[in-house]
C-alpha cells in the first residue's frame, strides 16, 4: 500500500510540473488615460519553459515592441497584442485594451474595419478567454469569447446585410432591417440574467458623462422566435415582451426601459426598424450596464444597437408623426407582402409603430 501512495505522489508531482510548464501568459491590467497619456504594459502572470520572447503588435499587426514591457503614448483607444514563445516554440497570444479619454464620437460600428457582410464576437486565439472590449466612438463594450466552444456574450459587431433566418448561426448577428441604422455596421448584444453583467464605458471623461441616446431594433433570430416560435419558446401571446435594460452608475440616475416586443394590456408591438431610445435619464455615467429581459426565458436574448452618441436625437427623430406614414405588411420570416390575404397574419408596419395582426 505504500508504494501505490508512492506512486501516486510521483504521479501527482509529475502532473503538476507539466501544468507549470505549460505556456500562458497574462497582461497586466491598466488604467484608462487621458489622449496624449502614456502607458506601460507589463507581463502579470507567466509560466512556461524559460527563455520567453516577446512580440508586441497593434491593432495593425505592425510589430512595436520586443521587450518584456511596452511604452506608448495614445492619443486614441488602443487594443494591443502580445504574442509570447518559450523554448519549447509555443506560442500564446493574448491582449490589451486601453480605454484613453477625451473622444465624443457616436458609436456607428463602423470603424471597426469589419469586411462587408460579415461579423466579429471575439477573439478566437485569445486562448486564455479573457474578458475583451473593442471601441466605436467614444465608447468601449465588453466582449467574452470561449474559443473553444465558438461561444459569445456581450457585445458584438456585425455588418450582415440580410434578415432572413435559418439558424442562429449567423441569424443572431442579423438585424431585421438587413442593416444598420443608416449605414452597413451595427452592434448586437447578446446578454441576460446567465450570461453575467456586460458594460459600456464611456470614454468622453472619466468623470463620466451624459449620453444622448441610441438606435435599437430586433435582430432576425429573436423576432424569428417571438412571430413563429420555436424550441424553446412559443409565437408571443397577450402579456409577452422583450426588452432591453439600460441602468447607469450615477446614482442620481434612473435605468431606462425599451421594449422590443410588447404583448402587455392588448398591445401587439415588435420593433421592425430602427426606433430611437433617450438614454439621458441615466444620467452622468461612466459605465452602463446593458441586458435584455423578457417574459419567459426560451426567448432569445439578443438586441441590435446602432449610432450611440452623447448629442441627443432632434425631435424631428424622436418624435415620428406615424398617422400620415404609409402602412406596410410583412409575413412572419419578414417579407414585405403587398396584397395580404384574409385571414392570415401579418406584421403592419406605419412609420417607426409596428403590431401583429390578423388580416
Amino acid at each position: 500500500m505504500k508504494k501505490l501512495f508512492t506512486s501516486l505522489a510521483l504521479v501527482a508531482v509529475a502532473l503538476s510540473a507539466a501544468a507549470q510548464d505549460e505556456l500562458y501568459v497574462e497582461i497586466a491590467p491598466v488604467e484608462g488615460i487621458n489622449a496624449g497619456s502614456s502607458v506601460t504594459l507589463s507581463i502579470k502572470t507567466i509560466q512556461g519553459q524559460e527563455p520567453f520572447t516577446y512580440d508586441w503588435r497593434n491593432a495593425a499587426g505592425e510589430q512595436i515592441g520586443t521587450d518584456e514591457s511596452l511604452s506608448l503614448t495614445l492619443d486614441q483607444p488602443a487594443t494591443i497584442q502580445l504574442n509570447v514563445t518559450d523554448a519549447s516554440e509555443a506560442t500564446v497570444t493574448t491582449y490589451a485594451d486601453i480605454n484613453v479619454y477625451g473622444s465624443s464620437a457616436d458609436a456607428t460600428f463602423d470603424d471597426l474595419g469589419l469586411a462587408e457582410n460579415s461579423y466579429w464576437n471575439g477573439r478566437a486565439d485569445n486562448v486564455a478567454a479573457q474578458t475583451a472590449t473593442f471601441y466605436s466612438g467614444g465608447f468601449a463594450f465588453d466582449n467574452s469569447y470561449m474559443p473553444d466552444w465558438m461561444y459569445y456574450s456581450g457585445f458584438a459587431a456585425s455588418t450582415l446585410n440580410t434578415n432572413d433566418f435559418v439558424d442562429y448561426t449567423e441569424g443572431q448577428f442579423k438585424s431585421v432591417t438587413a442593416a444598420g441604422h443608416e449605414s452597413a455596421g451595427f452592434g448586437v448584444l447578446y446578454a441576460n440574467l446567465w450570461t453575467g453583467q456586460f458594460y459600456i464605458t464611456t470614454l468622453k471623461s472619466m468623470e463620466g458623462s451624459t449620453v444622448g441616446g441610441v438606435y435599437l431594433c430586433n435582430d432576425a433570430y429573436t423576432y424569428n422566435s417571438i412571430t413563429k416560435g420555436d424550441g424553446y419558446c412559443q409565437p408571443f401571446a397577450d402579456g409577452d415582451y422583450h426588452r432591453v435594460v439600460f441602468r447607469g452608475d450615477d446614482p442620481e440616475g434612473q435605468e431606462v426601459v425599451f421594449y422590443l416586443a410588447d404583448f402587455r394590456d392588448g398591445k401587439q408591438e415588435i420593433i421592425t426598424d430602427w426606433t430611437y431610445c433617450d438614454l439621458s435619464p441615466l444620467g452622468c455615467v461612466k459605465k452602463i450596464e446593458v441586458t435584455t429581459e423578457s417574459s419567459n426565458d426560451g426567448v432569445p436574448s439578443y438586441a441590435c444597437l446602432d449610432n450611440l452618441s452623447y448629442t441627443p436625437a432632434s425631435n424631428i427623430d424622436i418624435n415620428v408623426d406615424n398617422s400620415n406614414a404609409p402602412v406596410e405588411y410583412f409575413n412572419l420570416q419578414g417579407q414585405r407582402v403587398a396584397n395580404p390575404a384574409a385571414g392570415q397574419i401579418y406584421i403592419r408596419r406605419q412609420g417607426s409603430t409596428a403590431s401583429k395582426i390578423r388580416f
